[in-house]
């Protein structure tokens, strides 16, 4: 029986995005103001989530940790988009293989 890897591709995902943003974090970046551009654009959902739960009242540290949780959850579902897409390229070429010519 085949296992569906749908699942494996969005818990490769959550997990690069936890790292990636958990890395920022640690390394010192920025998360109030001045933000860098490519961190603004790669932790996005992070920043904005991370600053609704801090303005809700929760705490900083708090705050960071839903942020990077948002981010986590926007690579997977950026990696199983990715799968989806992939697979469809795959069966469109398939498909195309097996058409014969209108000759």
């Amino acid at each position: 029986m085949k296992r569906p890897r749908g699942l494996l591709t969005a818990a490769v995902g959550f997990a690069l995005g936890i790292t990636l943003a958990s890395a920022y974090l640690l390394l010192g970046g920025r998360y109030f103001l001045s933000i860098p551009r490519w961190a603004f654009i790669a932790f996005r959902p992070g920043f904005f989530v991370g600053h609704t739960a801090y303005d809700w009242g929760l705490s900083q540290n708090t705050s960071k940790v839903v942020g990077v949780v948002a981010v986590g959850l926007a690579y997977a579902a950026l990696a199983v988009l990715a799968r989806f897409a992939w697979f469809a390229l795959e069966l469109r070429r398939q498909s195309a293989a097996m058409t014969p010519d209108p000759e």
